[in-house]
């Protein structure tokens, strides 16, 4: 190191290989942890889509998490943005908008409120139960729907 003559700090004037292979090697792999996505299943019979005890395992859906409907009501009074539905059952209720980035399944149950739900990615209708969009609900698909 060497003093700057016009300030007390002070500079380097080389840096280490070793420690560069390191900056460039956590840079590579990331520093922190990612978030993992979780499979998160609605069993809170008829309730509020953002009661955390309401999915399990226990937290609601966010952004990178899947989030299945077998039954019972979820009632969504916010805007949420989750990775997928799958909707086997049940009810998807509520003002609350509801966006899925990914991909999608409908196998069966319905969608009610007024809120809309936004397919951005592929969107499966399929099985033999009924599907069912009631109130004012919306919906809408960007993806590829078969």
């Amino acid at each position: 190191m060497k003093k700057n003559s016009h300030s007390s700090a002070q500079t380097f004037t080389h840096s280490s290989p070793r420690i560069n292979t390191l900056v460039a090697a956590l840079i590579a792999v990331g520093c922190a942890s990612p978030v993992l996505a979780v499979d998160r299943t609605w069993f809170g019979g008829a309730g509020d889509w953002s009661v955390n005890a309401n999915w399990s395992p226990v937290g609601v859906p966010v952004a990178g998490d899947l989030a299945i409907i077998n039954g019972g009501t979820s009632t969504l009074s916010f805007a949420q943005v989750v990775a997928g539905l799958t909707l086997n059952g049940g009810t998807l209720a509520g003002i609350g908008n509801l966006t899925l980035s990914g991909s999608s399944t409908w196998n069966s149950g319905a969608q009610s409120g007024t809120g809309t739900t936004q397919f951005n990615g592929n969107l499966a209708i399929s099985g033999d139960g009924n599907k069912f969009i009631g109130g004012s609900r919306g919906v809408n698909t960007a993806g590829t729907t078969t």
